[in-house]
C-alpha cells in the first residue's frame, strides 16, 4: 500500500495489528489485498452482486 503512512496518520495506530501482526502497515496491508481480492471476484462473478439476467424480458412475456 503507498499511502500505508499517510493512512497512519489519519487513522492513527491499530494496537492489535501492532501486536498480532507485526505493525500497522501490515494490518493495512493486509486489508488492502483483501479488498483487491474482493474486488476481482466480483469483477469475474464469482461473488453475484446482482442478477441482472433475471430482469431482462422474455418471448413469452412480450407476447402477452
Amino acid at each position: 500500500m503507498y499511502f500505508s503512512a499517510s493512512l497512519i496518520e489519519t487513522f492513527g495506530r491499530i494496537d492489535r495489528a501492532e501486536q498480532r501482526l507485526g505493525g500497522t502497515r501490515n494490518g493495512y496491508l493486509l486489508v488492502g489485498i483483501i479488498l483487491i481480492m474482493l474486488g476481482v471476484l466480483i469483477l469475474f462473478g464469482v461473488i453475484p452482486l446482482s442478477a441482472p439476467a433475471q430482469q431482462l424480458p422474455t418471448l413469452t412475456s412480450l407476447s402477452s
